[in-house]
């Protein structure tokens, strides 16, 4: 069995998960976390707005049924052949979701994190504690000297 790529309707992404699921097909919908503006909480988006990775074996597997799911508009085929997505891609897109989903509240003092915000440019730092619900205490190295920061969990990622 191989992964393809359906294109669905915008925004339809679940709605398509949920109806080809109940076809027995294999689906895989990678998400991401989006920070919100100014105060506003992160929100979990899909990767690539608008695509669904299936897996089925089209050579005992009917892909008709496919097309007319409701909020599918279609495979994505380059001319007339199948775009077909390797095991390894969707390994890679399995582990990213799986480091982005991990709660901050599984840290201990002293894990090894990266600061993932544009203004620290991946800065390393050291978990040292919480600092309420959406916020951490990490430690930075900054001219030789340890200084401790508070930054939004969403920022924090595993090194």
């Amino acid at each position: 069995m191989k992964w393809y790529l359906v294109r669905s309707k915008s925004g339809q992404e679940e709605r398509v998960l949920f109806n080809l699921t109940r076809q027995d097909i294999t689906t895989y919908c990678p998400k991401v976390k989006y920070q919100g503006l100014a105060n506003k909480p992160a929100t979990i988006k899909p990767l690539f707005p608008s695509y669904v990775f299936i897996q089925i074996d089209i050579a005992t597997q009917s892909t008709a049924s496919i097309g007319s799911t409701y909020g599918v508009i279609g495979l994505v085929k380059f001319g007339y052949q199948l775009a077909e997505v390797s095991d390894a891609l969707i390994e890679q897109l399995k582990q990213h979701e799986k480091l982005i989903a991990e709660p901050v509240q599984s840290l201990k003092k002293g894990d090894a994190l990266i600061i993932d915000q544009p203004s620290f440019n991946q800065l390393e730092a050291v978990f040292h504690e919480p600092n309420g619900q959406q916020r951490s205490y990490l430690l930075i190295e900054i001219l030789g000297k340890q200084k401790r920061i508070s930054v939004s969990n969403s920022d924090l990622r595993r090194r």
